[in-house]
């Protein structure tokens, strides 16, 4: 399900991958796991890091967040890396709790 707040793309795959990256050409980069609890809440554990820029080595965080679907299926054309023939849903994101994991 690739969606997007607007700044960044959050990608969950049905294999329980995660990635999250910039819209533009920098930005967080997250590259983990998800796993879901509930219909809206979901925990991800992955590697931080930043696209285009200084990252810390091995950054491991895990995030909870809960996404709100605003549209099915919503055109946004500032994604350079998107191809055109992608759906890519308008979400709300509500950003629970960041964890950095040692």
């Amino acid at each position: 399900m690739p969606s997007t707040d607007g700044s960044s793309t959050y990608l969950l795959l049905d294999d329980g991958s995660f990635y999250l990256a910039p819209t533009g050409l920098s930005g967080r980069a997250v590259e983990g796991n998800w796993t879901n609890s509930d219909s809206n809440r979901f925990e991800i554990t992955g590697i931080w890091g930043w696209e285009n820029g200084i990252s810390s080595i091995n950054d491991k965080r895990k995030m909870t967040i809960f996404i709100y679907l605003r549209s099915m299926d919503t055109e946004i054309s500032e994604l350079l890396w998107r191809s055109a023939d992608s759906k890519l849903y308008d979400v709300y994101f509500t950003i629970e709790e960041i964890t950095k994991i040692e």
